[in-house]
């Protein structure tokens, strides 16, 4: 695998430029899922629905927001 293309692509401003980018898409999608979150009625935010890792939790946040 020739690897040499990247030492000189993409440059350092392009990079920094990308990163910005990176993070500011970032930034806009997280409010766009928060707020779906809350339309959706769903009992527990963005973050913490992410982070469950229970079944029995997932599935009373589910009940919840059916009812």
């Amino acid at each position: 695998m020739d690897l040499k293309k990247f030492d000189d692509w993409p440059s350092p401003k392009a990079t920094k430029r990308l990163i910005y980018l990176g993070f500011i898409v970032l930034w806009i999608n997280f409010a766009i899922m928060v707020y779906l979150t809350l339309l959706s009625h769903y009992p527990a935010t963005f973050i913490e629905s992410q982070l469950s890792f229970s079944g029995p939790v997932i599935k009373s946040h589910f009940k919840e927001m059916s009812t």
